[in-house]
């Protein structure tokens, strides 16, 4: 299955989750798609899909290519939260939100690397991709892991490759603040990628505090019996 031209990321993942997993216009936020078409584009993309291939691996694609997190919400539609898309926070976070002292905050070190290879333009018929190498030199020797994030894509041509292999290069030296807690009811509904504000009167960050600190979910987990969730955040970081 290939699609080029004026064919997008975003055209493409909506053909995919309608048309080839089977799920209903109503089980997809359409909208969403279209205005993230609209944001960044259409930069053309070619997909050519095993028949071994899992489903997640095909959309973890689409998500690099768009720089994007498509996730389902608890009513089984599935939404696009492109990351440059920069809409207000959703939710604000106070001390008194943090429950059990379940609280965690620091900078992944042992994970920060100065390298990025993006794959782009696949070919079926050599089995092989082309790729873009982009690298920092303002982080240097503070780099822990040597070799390159891998990055697989959709796009068919470099000039896209490169923009997205240095997007990607931005967020991994930046090496964000990274938080992890425990919340009751304020996380129900919140999506992966969704952006909020964190305020901590005592955290391990650089003042000591965090004071309306925008902050990425990346991850959310629920303890149905107790009413409680576990969320991690990153700290946003601006492209």
């Amino acid at each position: 299955m290939g699609g080029g031209g004026g064919v997008d990321a975003r055209a493409l993942t909506r053909l995919v989750l309608q048309h080839y997993l089977g799920m209903s216009p109503v089980q997809v936020a359409v909208q969403e798609f279209v205005d993230a078409r609209a944001g960044e584009g259409q930069n053309p993309c070619w997909m050519v899909a095993q028949a071994s291939e899992r489903a997640s691996a095909i959309v973890n694609r689409f998500e690099n290519t768009m720089l994007a997190d498509v996730v389902m919400d608890g009513d089984g539609v599935v939404h696009c939260t492109r990351y440059k898309d920069y809409k207000p926070p959703v939710r604000a976070f106070f001390d008194r939100d943090f429950i059990d002292n379940v609280w965690k905050s620091g900078h992944r070190w042992d994970r920060l690397r100065n390298k990025v290879r993006l794959y782009y333009g696949y070919d079926p018929h050599l089995d092989r991709w082309l790729n873009v190498d982009v690298e920092s030199a303002s982080v240097g020797t503070r780099a822990v892991v040597e070799e390159p994030l891998e990055v697989y894509t959709y796009f068919a041509y470099s000039g896209a490759a490169l923009v997205r292999a240095n997007d990607f290069l931005k967020l991994t030296t930046a090496n964000p603040l990274v938080i992890e807690f425990r919340s009751r009811g304020k996380l129900v509904d919140l999506k992966i990628g969704d952006r909020i504000t964190v305020t901590r009167s005592r955290a391990m960050a650089s003042g000591g505090a965090l004071s309306s600190v925008v902050f990425r979910v990346r991850r959310i987990a629920f303890d149905h019996q107790e009413g409680s969730g576990d969320c991690e955040a990153y700290q946003d970081v601006a492209l």
